[in-house]
């Protein structure tokens, strides 16, 4: 039903990131991936090509597509099928990737519509569709159709590193600092707000964009993307566009989907070698997009980029420490999710491992006992979402606890006599460990 399209250039030997991309979204229910590899091809040896060719043999071309910018026959496509967008980006193709992104994404379209899919949701490698079982995508992209809905724009959350580095930043982030318009509206959670605006030199609370990404109707006439976030309907459509985003800056109540999931969590510059990676492959771009007709404002996108681009290693990582790395004590912490402003979302990490061990432990076995692990797998979203949830130790236990009891038909612990003070919160890591530990103690 549902399907995804996503451009990506990635630094060599950083392809881990794709392998969890692919096998959380098509774990979650989505039926097939479009992978827009952007960069030059090259030979077997490469990188991003070994990466499409695993890939490529794990899933086969049913569920994954995977096309290379200089592939003659995809632009050719690109020219054919979308001619229009094509004449008018071309100018652009080689500079801009938002164009190449545009152009991939309405390819997309028709591909997918080539195949039956009947949804398309452009997202980028750093982000994640954030559901709580299989049957929620199955469910939401039914329930979108049933309401004659044509495109829905859902809310973004921005990952918060709280080490200096990872490897994969889908295992290793768990904690998101919550979009501006789903945050409570009280003075702790203005605080906390502010607290995060002082640390950029702009004043920002959200690093990047905070207008969502969009998902779109297929089959009901053309569409083609508006630009990396939305999509341009039919005439006879425009009026079945959703947003769970209540934008005060051009709100149209009647258009308003309430709704905290679906999300998208979007894992921006989750770690120093991140950072540096990406601003070293944008490299010196320029103030403003499309050969000016786009002003980047005065951001920390432009300031990222200059703290990259000056080379000087030291200065970028006090950038990064300043302006991204949070590093406060367990208190601080603690107060963050407690007014809204910080949440967990531990399932995607722990979702991935669970998926990673079972590979391992279960490689060779016939295929009715892998569907028994997969099942065994999904059952465990609710406990993942709810002790996460969770935010001391002895209530974390006791959330975990209840909810592995839950799943596994057996009746709950008692809850703890008391709640300990803010002070025993226990850190992402002892959260995300005791969440697996329970896990596999009961599903695995």
């Amino acid at each position: 039903m549902a399907s995804i399209v996503t451009t990506l250039l990635l630094p060599e030997g950083r392809t881990s990131v794709v392998d969890s991309f692919v096998a959380y979204h098509l774990g979650i229910g989505f039926e097939h991936i479009f992978l827009f590899l952007d960069h030059a091809r090259r030979g077997l040896e490469g990188p991003n090509t070994e990466v499409a060719v695993r890939l490529l043999a794990q899933y086969g071309g049913e569920r994954l597509s995977i096309f290379f910018r200089s592939d003659e026959d995809v632009e050719k496509q690109q020219k054919e099928r979308c001619a229009a967008s094509y004449a008018r980006l071309e100018q652009y193709l080689e500079d801009e990737v938002q164009a190449r992104q545009t152009i991939n994404a309405e390819l997309a379209t028709v591909l997918a519509e080539d195949k039956g899919l009947r949804w398309l949701l452009h997202i980028d490698i750093d982000e994640l569709f954030y559901v709580t079982s299989r049957e929620s995508v199955e469910e939401h992209f039914a329930s979108l159709d049933a309401q004659g809905i044509m495109q829905m724009t859902y809310t973004n959350h921005e990952g918060v590193p709280e080490s200096l580095d990872c490897v994969d930043y889908f295992r290793s982030i768990s904690l998101f600092r919550v979009h501006h318009f789903q945050v409570p509206l009280t003075s702790a959670a203005h605080d906390a707000i502010e607290y995060w605006k002082a640390r950029t030199n702009h004043g920002q609370y959200m690093l990047v964009y905070d207008c969502g990404k969009s998902a779109v109707r297929l089959g009901r006439g053309k569409v083609t993307p508006r630009d990396v976030h939305r999509w341009n309907l039919p005439p006879e459509s425009a009026s079945f566009s959703r947003t769970s985003l209540a934008d005060a800056r051009h709100l149209n109540p009647s258009q308003v989907l309430a709704m905290k999931v679906p999300c998208i969590l979007h894992f921006v510059t989750c770690g120093l070698s991140w950072f540096l990676d990406k601003y070293r492959i944008l490299g010196h771009f320029p103030d403003a997009w499309f050969n000016g007709a786009l002003p980047i404002a005065p951001s920390f996108h432009l300031d990222a980029r200059d703290s990259v681009m000056s080379q000087v290693q030291e200065e970028s990582e006090r950038f990064f420490r300043k302006q991204v790395l949070y590093e406060e004590d367990p208190n601080h912490l603690h107060a963050q999710l407690a007014c809204g402003v910080l949440a967990r979302y531990s399932f995607p990490s722990i979702f991935l491992t669970l998926l990673k061990e079972k590979e391992e432990q279960e490689e060779g076995e016939e295929g009715e006992e892998l569907a028994q692990g997969e099942t065994r797998v999904l059952k465990l979203r609710q406990l993942c979402d709810t002790a996460a949830a969770a935010q001391t130790e002895a209530a974390f236990v006791a959330a975990a606890e209840a909810s592995a009891a839950a799943a596994a038909d057996k009746p709950s612990p008692p809850p703890p006599p008391h709640a300990p003070s803010p002070s025993a919160a226990p850190s992402s890591e002892m959260q995300r460990l005791r969440i697996l530990a329970i896990a596999t103690q009961k599903f695995l």
